[in-house]
C-alpha cells in the first residue's frame, strides 16, 4: 500500500515536471514575453535633424518633407478644432517612408493650430504641433497720381500688388466720366473722359477704392484728379477776370479778304498794337464798312449773336449787355458796357485792390473804388477824383524814359503825373502815380497804339490807347459810339463819343 502510494506520487511529480519543462521551452520560444521591443517612431527633417515638436508656419502656408523611421506599422491622426487645412501624405505605412506635410494658406486673420499624433501598432508614440499665423491682408496700388490728369482725358493704368489674388475696385458713386478699359490679375486700366462743360470748367476728383474681396477693411484709396479746362483762343493771349474771358492783346484779324482793319506802316508796330478798326468794321466784320452797312444805328433793335434781344437806345436795360461778334472770332464779341464795368470790378476783388473811400485813395495814392452801380456802368468815366487810379492798374509797359512805350510828356519822371489838387475832394496838389506794380500780375496790358482818323492819319501813338465799345452814347448829339481811353498823362480810365469811321484798337470778350 505504501509502495503504491510512493509510485503514484512519483508519477504525478513527473507529469508536473514535464509540464513545467514544456511551458518553459514554449515560453522561451516567444520573445514578446521576456525580450519584447517597445513601439518606436522617429521623425526627421530633410537635412537629417530630428523634427521639432512645435512647427510654426506662415499664413501663406507651405509644404515640407519629413522621414519616418519606425519598428512597426504606423499611422497619423489629426486633432484640432478644424483639421482640413493640413494634409499628410501618406497617412499610414508598414515601412519606413517619407511623408509630406502640406499646410494650406490661412485666409483668416486669426491664427490656428492642430496636433498630429503618430501611432505604431496602435500605440501613440509621437506628436507634432503645427501652429499657423493669421493672415495679414495687404494691397498696394501705384501710381499715386501726384499730378492731375490732363483735361483732354485718356487712359491710366494702375498696378495692384497684393498677397491675395481676389481683389476688386469701386469708383466713387455718381462718377460717370471714368470707365473700365481692362482688368488683369495685377493691373487695372481706366479710361478718363475729356473734361466738358461751360467755361471755366473746374477740376474734378473721384476716389477709386481698391479692396480685397474677403477683407472689407483692407483698402487702398487713390484720388484721381483731372485738371479743369479754360477757354483758349488760337493766336491770342486770353485771361479770365471774374466770370468773363478777355483778350489781353488787341485784335489783329484781317478778314476773309485780308483787308479788314488798318495795319501800321511798320509791321513790328502792328504785331505790338494789333490792327485798328473803325466802329463799323468792329461791329460788322465787313472790311471798310460804311455807315450804311452797319445795322447798329441809334434805335435799332433785334437779336444779338448770343440770342438776346437788344435795342440800341443807350439804356442799361436794352443795350448794356449786347453781344455782337462783328470782327471778333467765332464765339467772341465786341465788349459791351457791362463787360467793361465787370472787368474793373473783378480786378478790384480778385487782386485785392485797396481803397474803401476817395479819402483813402487820396492819402495813400493807392487803389480805386467802384463808384457807380452796374446799371450806371462807367458813365461818367472813372477819373482820379471820382474812382481813383483805375487806369494805372490796366496799363501795360512803362514810360519811354525807362525804355517803355508811353510818352513822358514834359515830365522827367515818366512814372508819375502832376495834379494841381482838389481840396474839397481831399486830393492835394502833387505827383500821382501813372503805373502800379500789380498791373504786371493783372496782365490786361493796355498799350498806347493811338488811332487812325477818318481822314487816314495815324496819331497819338505813345500817348493814348483807344478801345471800342458796342454802345451808342445817348448824351452825344450824333449818338456816336463810345470809346474807352487810357492816356499817358493821367490815371483816368476815360471815355467819350467817337467818330465811327475813326479806327481804334479792339479787344474781344468770349460769349456767355
Amino acid at each position: 500500500m505504501i509502495m503504491n502510494t510512493r509510485k503514484s506520487l512519483t508519477t504525478i511529480g513527473g507529469l508536473i515536471l514535464s509540464c513545467l519543462v514544456i511551458f518553459i521551452v514554449g515560453a522561451c520560444s516567444d520573445k514578446n514575453i521576456f525580450t519584447a521591443e517597445l513601439p518606436f517612431l522617429s521623425i526627421g527633417t530633410a537635412d537629417g535633424e530630428e523634427a521639432p515638436v512645435n512647427i510654426g508656419v506662415p499664413a501663406a502656408g507651405r509644404s515640407e518633407i519629413f522621414s519616418i523611421v519606425s519598428n512597426g506599422a504606423w499611422e497619423v491622426t489629426k486633432y484640432g478644432t478644424s483639421t482640413d487645412w493640413v494634409t499628410v501624405t501618406p497617412e499610414e505605412s508598414n515601412i519606413n517612408s517619407e511623408i509630406t506635410i502640406t499646410v494650406a494658406q490661412n485666409k483668416s486673420e486669426q491664427p490656428r493650430k492642430l496636433t498630429l499624433r503618430f501611432a505604431v501598432d496602435g500605440a501613440q508614440v509621437k506628436s507634432l504641433s503645427i501652429s499657423q499665423l493669421g493672415y495679414g491682408p495687404s494691397i498696394a496700388v501705384s501710381p499715386k497720381l501726384e499730378e492731375p490728369l490732363a483735361a483732354e482725358g485718356g487712359d491710366i493704368t494702375f498696378t495692384v500688388t497684393t498677397n491675395d489674388d481676389a481683389w476688386s475696385y469701386t469708383i466713387e458713386s455718381g462718377v460717370d466720366w471714368i470707365t473700365e478699359k481692362k482688368k488683369t490679375a495685377t493691373t487695372l486700366t481706366l479710361t478718363v473722359a475729356e473734361t466738358t462743360g461751360t467755361y471755366p470748367i473746374p477740376p474734378r476728383t473721384a476716389n477709386i477704392t481698391f479692396s480685397l474681396d474677403d477683407y472689407s477693411t483692407t483698402l487702398e484709396v487713390v484720388a484721381l484728379i483731372q485738371e479743369g479746362k479754360e477757354l483758349t483762343l488760337e493766336g491770342y493771349q486770353v485771361k479770365r477776370y471774374g466770370t468773363k474771358m478777355w483778350m489781353i492783346e488787341n485784335l489783329h484779324e484781317t478778314g476773309a479778304d485780308n483787308n479788314l482793319g488798318y495795319a501800321f506802316s511798320d509791321p513790328a508796330k502792328t504785331a505790338l498794337y494789333g490792327r485798328l478798326y473803325t466802329w463799323n468794321e468792329a461791329m460788322t466784320g465787313i472790311s471798310k464798312a460804311t455807315n450804311a452797312q452797319n445795322p447798329y444805328t441809334w434805335g435799332s433793335s433785334g437779336t444779338d449773336d448770343a440770342g438776346n434781344p437788344y435795342i440800341m437806345d443807350g439804356t442799361a436795360a436794352n443795350s448794356f449787355n449786347i453781344q455782337i461778334q462783328g470782327a471778333c472770332p467765332d464765339g467772341w464779341h465786341v465788349p459791351n458796357m457791362n463787360d467793361w464795368y465787370d472787368l474793373v470790378a473783378a480786378i478790384k476783388q480778385e487782386y485785392n485792390i485797396p481803397g474803401n473811400t476817395l479819402s483813402d485813395i487820396a492819402n495813400t495814392k493807392e487803389g480805386y473804388i467802384i463808384r457807380t452801380a452796374r446799371t450806371t456802368g462807367l458813365l461818367p468815366a472813372p477819373a482820379l477824383t471820382t474812382w481813383g487810379f483805375v487806369g494805372a492798374y490796366l496799363r501795360g509797359s512803362s514810360p519811354k524814359s525807362d525804355d517803355g512805350l508811353w510818352n513822358n510828356g514834359d515830365r522827367e519822371d515818366g512814372w508819375a503825373f502832376y495834379y494841381g489838387g482838389n481840396v474839397s475832394l481831399g486830393f492835394a496838389a502833387g505827383n500821382y502815380p501813372l503805373y502800379k506794380t500789380l498791373s504786371a500780375e493783372i496782365g490786361f496790358n493796355i498799350l498806347p497804339g493811338g488811332r487812325r482818323t477818318s481822314a487816314g492819319t495815324f496819331e497819338h501813338e505813345g500817348q493814348y490807347s483807344y478801345h471800342w465799345t458796342a454802345f451808342r452814347l445817348a448824351s452825344d448829339g450824333s449818338k456816336n459810339p463810345l470809346r474807352m481811353t487810357i492816356g499817358s498823362n493821367n490815371a483816368n480810365f476815360s471815355n467819350a463819343a467817337a467818330n465811327p469811321m475813326d479806327a481804334m484798337c479792339l479787344r474781344c470778350v468770349a460769349n456767355y
